[in-house]
């Protein structure tokens, strides 16, 4: 079995964030055509998408088994071995988001503007799952249009400051990361880290958003169903 190169082990340790790409195959273009499907509006019969926050839309009632490529996308890339390459330990997809962004009105930049999802200030309780979630997002590109839909601190995972104040003030001595659209490229990133959300620069942008964590922390979600279908399909 092919290794990942130790160059992405050392910049997810200390950048928080890997690019890498899907393997091509009839899986991968099914992939594509379903989630091409999705963004024009053509969806399966009972599904549909919820206002999530003002600028954005969640495929509902849940996103992993719209089709059986959502996942099988996972197991042809061998994500699962990846993640364990990356990180040094197992690590399970507990929820699946397939979301429809459009662009922020001049008064709301963003729906999620710099932010951590775990995080620890002082005089508040720990925010968001211990240990901090691992991501793989995919923003699809459909057109000739560049998209930067995210823009991620590298390194701020390593440097979280006492306040939220202190911690944000601290982006002006991070180098920043976007996140562009592709065909068929994907991120793989620390959540613990400052990321900010893009709103999209064309009519609307799909994004792919799947949430790893390791198995002692599975009952952070409540629905387990996509854990679930994530493991027996491994087997």
């Amino acid at each position: 079995m092919k290794k990942i190169y130790i160059k992405d082990k050392l910049q997810q340790y200390y950048h928080g964030i890997t690019e890498h790409n899907f393997h091509h195959g009839p899986v991968f273009e099914k992939y594509r055509s379903v989630l091409k499907q999705i963004h024009d509006g053509h969806l399966k019969e009972d599904y549909f998408f919820k206002k999530k926050y003002e600028t954005t839309e969640d495929l509902r009632p849940t996103a992993y088994n719209y089709d059986d490529s959502i996942i099988d996308i996972l197991n042809q890339s061998n994500i699962h071995q990846k993640m364990i390459d990356l990180f040094g330990y197992e690590l399970f997809l507990g929820h699946v988001q397939i979301r429809m962004c459009y662009p922020a009105n001049p008064l709301e930049f963003s729906y999620m503007p710099w932010h951590r999802d775990t995080y620890l200030y002082e005089g508040q309780e720990i925010s968001g799952p211990m240990p901090p979630m691992k991501k793989l997002i995919y923003y699809p590109r459909f057109d000739n249009k560049d998209n930067w839909n995210l823009a991620f601190a590298l390194g701020s995972h390593l440097s979280m400051k006492f306040t939220k104040q202190e911690d944000l003030e601290q982006l002006e001595s991070f180098k920043i990361y976007y996140a562009q659209s592709s065909i068929n490229s994907f991120i793989i990133l620390n959540t613990e880290a400052l990321h900010h959300a893009l709103p999209p620069e064309n009519e609307k942008q799909l994004r792919i958003v799947y949430s790893f964590c390791p198995i002692g922390q599975i009952d952070w979600f409540e629905n387990k169903s996509a854990y679930n279908e994530y493991v027996r399909r491994l087997e």
